[in-house]
């Protein structure tokens, strides 16, 4: 990977992942405490994922 045209590749550390100087892990603890929450509550989760802005 190091030699290839990608710049950075973006993944989750949701299960094991490939490391390297490319490689960047996002950590989607937070979401995912939130999206139980609010499904526990029973409230929409619809406004977790809106990417209009």
């Amino acid at each position: 990977m190091s030699n290839s045209p990608i710049v950075e590749l973006l993944a989750t550390n949701s299960t094991p992942q490939a490391t390297g100087d490319k490689v960047t892990a996002l950590d989607i603890a937070p979401l995912l405490a939130q999206a139980i929450g609010r499904i526990h509550g029973n409230e929409s989760v619809t406004s977790l994922f809106d990417t209009r802005g």
